[in-house]
């Protein structure tokens, strides 16, 4: 009893060192930043709004400072980094339908 009690506290020192040390360099880059950075960092736009008629506009994640981009599930990007949209639901049961599978 005595000896699993010791391994458990020493499992939770461990863990709270390793916390700290993770925590220390997040506030430390965060406290590096700009508003502006940090605003960025917690908005997720959706792929279509990074994406023109032809290409997807790779800047506008940099100045807006984007730490993640959301793919609405209307679409897929391609190998370019393009979006590619996928046949509506009733276009896919007909192609189902249509192939039998």
């Amino acid at each position: 009893m005595k000896q699993s009690l010791l391994v458990a506290l020493l499992v939770l020192a461990v863990h709270c060192t390793i916390y700290d040390k993770l925590y220390d360099e997040a506030f430390k880059i965060t406290q590096a930043m700009t508003i502006d950075q940090k605003i960025g960092q917690t908005i997720q736009v959706d792929f279509q709004a990074l994406a023109g008629k032809n290409s997807t506009d790779q800047s506008l994640a940099l100045k807006y400072f984007l730490g993640s981009v959301l793919i609405g599930g209307d679409g897929v990007p391609d190998a370019n980094g393009n979006i590619v949209e996928l046949p509506v639901q009733e276009d896919k049961i007909k192609l189902i339908y249509l192939n039998g599978t």
